[in-house]
């Protein structure tokens, strides 16, 4: 049954058969039936006008006035009549003739006849193939001359006829029979000439359709599946191949080939940054360039990224190898890529070229056949703006899963290059601010201690002197609670601009905290500090600024100045010498410096 149905042939054959068997039952049922009708009404037609030539016979001869050996021999003759064939024909006499003239040889008279006799109405009746046809003979005006106990309407007889229509029946049933059996095949025959049409038709799109569906391996292959110039003979067949077509090509830009979804989970897996992908992000690219020529043809990769204020870094990545040619112009075209896109003049970079093992792979010797695909991204913190490209086959027949596979490789790209270049300013930004004070970018206490103590140690080994300021703005926290923190980070930032420009070249100038700063002067003594604290208060007193309500505030400073190892061999009394000394110098007026008196101890100081 199952082979019956997966079968079109078979099917449309089996259908043919069922349809002819039906169409044959049904024929027979509706022409027996109208057949038997037909019969039945012709015997009771023929019956009643064998009753009518019957009873006109006899009246003809009742007219002449006939005697009963005439009668005799009537009844004689139509009984004859009656066993030579299917018909026969009873006379029934009505009491009132038989009263005048005596009975004659009759049957008893069945239900029927007393039917006939009592109504007056003919009787007829059809049972077992025969057809009974009972007659009334109804007295007329004329009758009544003979009849003369009779009255004009009376029933005076039956004149009963029986036919046989058995063998009608059957002889037409054998027939009908026989013309059906010869029917029948003619159907079968035909449906078997369609069936044997419709596969040849159907054989060359079918055989056509299943070498193209062995041949697809890749969503890609669902296009050389083409069956709109396929003709079956049958328009609704060409329709729905025309439809495939339509159906294959949606797929081909819906689904996505099972390679390609591997390599997209590869792909995120890129996502995750490792301290090996910041150690060295080109090996990454290098590494991500050889993967996505696995399922995706990419020459090469480029990058390129401005972070804070430097100028673009851009980095070239060939997967195959290029002549000199194809890479002085592609490295053109990238330089004006990345000068339009970063805002940056193209000339004030050119691309570092890396080329990976170009072994077994043409050489590319046309830059023309190279197109460059882009996507960039911006950052506010840490500022980096970026850019990545792929350079491809130029082709314009790409479909949407290679396009969106190209977005998607550029996305993974920037979002991991840009995250490490984004890593590798927060880690430059965290070892700067380690050892760097972020208002005034000076050294900060941290390492201010660092170094002090580095450079004791070092006049200590080397027999030489070194001076320690300890610098603080007078009066700094009246021109902060009066103009603002912000105009008192400003109000810092140009004093420790002017301190820097002051000191000399290798002094270590650091912001302690707050408004008060330190500074080394390695290999100085009292006459070289002397000097350059005179040189800082000369710089300071011709610093001014103005405020945001328009007024000028002048600055003015108290330095507090000790020499090492000469006043102490530690550094923390070294300090607590010169930060004595910076408080003597507030204390006898500000705006000067103070060193140590010779004949004053200092025990007390450095042990602080």
């Amino acid at each position: 049954m199952g082979r019956w149905l997966r079968s079109i042939r078979l099917l449309i054959v089996g259908a043919a058969l069922a349809v002819s068997v039906l169409v044959a039952i049904a024929m027979y049922w509706a022409t027996t039936g109208v057949f038997e009708r037909t019969v039945r009404q012709s015997a009771v037609d023929m019956s009643a006008s064998l009753a009518d030539g019957t009873f006109n016979a006899m009246y003809q001869i009742m007219r002449q006035g006939w005697s009963r050996a005439q009668l005799d021999e009537f009844l004689k003759t139509i009984r004859a009549q009656g066993n030579d064939s299917s018909t026969r024909i009873e006379l029934y006499r009505g009491s009132k003739v038989i009263a005048l003239f005596g009975p004659i040889e009759q049957p008893d008279a069945d239900p029927l006849v007393l039917s006939a006799f009592a109504t007056g109405k003919t009787q007829t009746q059809m049972h077992d193939g025969m057809i009974r046809h009972d007659r009334p003979l109804i007295a007329e005006a004329q009758c009544i001359r003979c009849h003369t106990n009779a009255k004009v309407g009376n029933v005076l007889g039956v004149l009963s006829i029986t036919q046989s229509v058995g063998q009608i029946t059957t002889k037409a049933h054998n027939e009908l029979v026989n013309k059906l059996l010869i029917i029948m095949p003619i159907p079968l025959l035909a449906a078997l000439m369609i069936a044997l049409l419709l596969g040849r038709r159907m054989g060359r799109s079918i055989a056509s359709l299943k070498n193209s569906i062995s041949y697809l391996d890749r969503v890609e292959d669902l296009a050389h599946i083409r069956f709109s110039d396929a003709h079956t003979g049958f328009s609704e067949l060409d329709d729905v191949l025309i439809e495939v077509d339509s159906l294959t090509d949606k797929v081909r830009h819906l689904a996505v080939d099972r390679d390609l979804l591997e390599f997209e989970i590869r792909l995120l897996e890129r996502f995750v940054i490792t301290s090996d992908v910041v150690r060295d992000w080109r090996r990454y690219v290098r590494d991500l360039l050889k993967e996505i020529n696995t399922v995706q043809t990419v020459h090469g990769v480029f990058t390129a990224f401005a972070v804070g204020d430097r100028p673009a870094n851009v980095e070239l990545f060939w997967f195959d190898a290029i002549n000199e040619t194809v890479a002085a112009t592609m490295s053109q075209r990238v330089q004006q890529i990345v000068g339009e896109t970063l805002g940056q003049v193209a000339t004030d970079f050119v691309p570092r070229q890396h080329s990976l093992d170009p072994s077994g792979r043409p050489t590319l010797d046309n830059a023309r056949h190279l197109d460059l695909r882009t996507k960039e991204i911006t950052m506010d913190n840490p500022s980096i703006h970026g850019l990545v490209g792929l350079i491809l086959p130029n082709t314009q027949n790409q479909s949407q899963v290679e396009r969106l596979l190209i977005e998607s490789i550029l996305s993974t790209m920037l979002n991991v290059v840009g995250s490490v270049r984004a890593i590798e300013k927060h880690t430059e930004d965290l070892e700067f601010y380690a050892t760097r004070d972020p208002l005034t970018q000076m050294y900060n206490q941290r390492m201010f201690w660092s170094l002090l103590d580095y450079e004791m140690g070092r006049a200590q080994r080397h027999g030489y002197s070194f001076g320690l300021f300890v610098i603080d703005i007078d009066d700094f926290k009246a021109v902060n609670d009066s103009f603002g923190h912000t105009f008192g980070d400003t109000f810092l930032c140009k004093v420790s601009e002017c301190l820097n420009d002051a000191l000399r070249t290798g002094d270590i100038l650091a912001r302690y905290g707050g408004d008060e700063f330190t500074a080394i002067l390695p290999e100085a003594g009292e006459k070289e500090c002397t000097m350059v604290a005179d040189r800082l208060l000369a710089r300071i007193r011709n610093l001014s600024m103005k405020t945001p309500d328009g007024h000028t505030v002048g600055v003015s400073l108290s330095i507090g100045i000790a020499i090492g190892p000469t006043h102490t061999d530690s550094a923390r009394g070294l300090f607590a010498i010169a930060d004595a000394q910076m408080y003597r110098a507030k204390l006898a007026g500000k705006n000067q410096f103070a060193l140590p008196n010779p004949e004053e101890p200092l025990a007390d100081l450095h042990d602080m």
